[in-house]
């Protein structure tokens, strides 16, 4: 089976690598164990498992007849491989090229003030382009010619935005005296996402529509509605939000999706690292902190804004971890996160329409090492409306989480319960997502466990 590490491990003092921890106490197979299991020989051949590593395990003997292999094979490329290394610049095929189309601190909204690295604000940060990059999703408006890109900014390297940070670790530590508000204040406005409009001309070169109707920029400060089956619970309520239902800003944000009705599915990643503590121990949450990885070290946004601090606001971080339906072709348009589909470190919200069906299925996985995969498939087919209000308000269906066992995978369906509010059974606190409302989730065996699960059932 897959080692894994002790649910007490903790990283260092300004790591962002939480999530290469195991957090996870269930004993069930994971992915790992099932892809070591169904390890083959013709495997290591074809690909990349060909290491070292692979090498040590491996009797000499088998490592000769498995390199005479790889030099006999053929590629099912038709370019000049380009030779690995590292070095400022960057390198393509022969034949190829590469064009760079908006960067960060280009202008996106109208009024957008010159890119000034060494000065920035926040208000300055939210008209201009984000940073680091994650999904990227098209979406047309005159076919392959003309479109809109919508783009993920998943996080800031603090230690590369802001001169006079000696190490990663300065960046890194949550101290105050390293890094002001205005810092802050630009790391919130550079995290969310982008929507631009591009086209591309008669030689073929793509470039950044300007003053575009529907440009867009989304942060830390764009209202959000919480939608669907958590939206107004009371683990949802904050003291700038007493309904629950209400939002400041996504982060985070590592892959995504798009939708048959023309909307950008965009996903709450590794939310933990926002939420400065320590909570206190006997709080309800306190578990739920564990269990997900709070507080994290990697950002000093809770010394001046508490929502970012456990102790201020313990309810907040129940509020981040999940899918963010937008509509790209209306810029007044208000995020929704569509709670149904769950919450936990989404690795990506990719969708097909099943033939048999024709229901739109969602597939989802966790960024935490050893966590869940899911698919949820609502009750309905997919409207012909591009309103996202219209496309889920109607959509109704359940989930299954993937359970790995032998050479086979099973998908298990998640049985409902009401929602609960009990501190013995505390929210988000299973395996590979969690929601602020209780369903079963299945064991490794198959049979029930009295471990919850959300059960992204619709999207409303």
């Amino acid at each position: 089976m897959t080692h894994r590490p002790s649910t007490d491990d903790a990283a260092p003092a300004g790591a962002d690598d939480d999530e290469d921890v195991a957090v996870n106490d269930s004993a069930g197979a994971t992915i790992g164990d099932l892809i070591a299991e169904r390890l083959k020989r013709r495997d290591l051949i074809t690909g990349a498992l060909a290491s070292a590593v692979v090498a040590a395990a491996l009797p000499e003997s088998f490592m000769s007849a498995m390199a005479a292999e790889v030099k006999t094979a053929k590629s099912a490329f038709s370019f000049k491989e380009v030779r690995a290394g590292v070095d400022g610049d960057h390198h393509v095929a022969s034949g190829y090229n590469a064009d760079i189309l908006i960067r960060w601190g280009d202008p996106v909204m109208a009024g957008a003030p010159a890119f000034a690295p060494h000065s920035q604000t926040g208000a300055s940060q939210s008209k201009q382009f984000g940073y680091n990059n994650d999904f990227l999703g098209y979406f047309p408006i005159e076919g392959s010619r003309r479109g809109l890109l919508a783009v993920n900014h998943e996080y800031t390297s603090t230690e590369l935005l802001f001169p006079g940070l000696k190490s990663v670790a300065d960046a890194r530590s949550g101290s105050a005296d390293k890094i002001s508000k205005t810092m802050c204040e630009v790391e919130m406005a550079a995290h969310g996402g982008s929507v631009i409009e591009i086209a591309k001309n008669q030689s073929g070169k793509w470039s950044v529509v300007p003053h575009s109707k529907y440009a867009r920029r989304i942060t830390l400060d764009t209202p959000m509605a919480i939608a669907g089956p958590a939206a107004g619970h009371d683990r949802m309520k904050t003291s700038a939000d007493t309904t629950g239902r209400r939002v400041l800003g996504m982060m985070n944000n590592c892959a995504g999706g798009t939708t048959p009705w023309g909307t950008w599915l965009t996903c709450e990643e590794n939310f933990n690292n926002y939420f400065l503590g320590p909570g206190p121990q006997s709080h309800r949450e306190s578990v739920n902190w564990k269990r997900v990885g709070i507080p994290g070290r990697r950002y000093a946004w809770g010394n001046y804004f508490d929502r970012f601090k456990v102790e201020k606001e313990p309810n907040e971080s129940n509020r981040f971890g999940w899918v963010v339906e937008i509509d790209p072709f209306d810029p007044n348009s208000i995020p929704k996160k569509r709670t149904a589909l769950g919450r936990f470190k989404h690795e990506g919200a990719a969708g097909i329409i099943n033939p048999a069906g024709g229901q739109y299925v969602i597939y989802s996985g966790d960024d935490q090492v050893n966590d869940y995969w899911q698919r949820s498939t609502p009750g309905t087919k997919p409207p012909t409306t591009t309103s996202s209000t219209a496309a889920c308000s109607r959509s109704r269906g359940s989930v299954r989480t993937a359970r790995w066992s032998g050479c086979r995978s099973c998908l298990d369906k998640v049985p409902s319960t009401r929602p609960t509010t009990s501190t013995a059974r505390p929210m988000w606190s299973s395996r590979r997502d969690a929601p602020p409302i209780f369903w079963v989730r299945p064991s490794s065996t198959g049979r029930k466990t009295s471990k919850p699960i959300p059960r992204p059932a619709r999207f409303t």
